[in-house]
């Protein structure tokens, strides 16, 4: 099995902040190996729905949690100097038109879910 695969499996069996930073710092090491100045992770999509072709690449679908994770790990990657991108956070969860769509959502639920994870910076 794939060290990404069985890392991801290990993370994902509960709620280790530190542990994310640790991971972030690897990654940022290994970006500066690479000579590579910005990483385009992580993801902080909140998981809509099953048929959404990013949910694997999210931490999870509940925000306050996703935001959590997340800021540990862009901080373990910027630690290294790296830039991190947190990427597709705000209502952009759908695959169907996903570069045309106009998604309207109500300030109650961008406030209450969508922006929730951004709240750790």
């Amino acid at each position: 099995m794939p060290f990404s695969v069985r890392l991801s499996a290990y993370l994902h069996r509960g709620f280790h902040p530190e542990l994310y930073n640790q991971v972030g710092t690897l990654l940022g090491q290994e970006a500066k190996d690479k000579d590579v100045q910005v990483l385009l992770a992580p993801t902080i999509c909140c998981h809509r729905s099953p048929l959404g072709g990013r949910n694997f690449e999210s931490f999870s679908e509940e925000p306050w949690l996703s935001g959590t994770l997340a800021s540990s790990m862009v901080n373990g990657v910027q630690s290294q100097g790296v830039s991190a991108t947190v990427k597709h956070f705000v209502a952009n969860e759908q695959e169907t038109r996903r570069f045309n769509v106009d998604a309207q959502v109500a300030a109650q639920a961008l406030h209450e879910v969508y922006l929730i994870s951004l709240s750790k910076w």
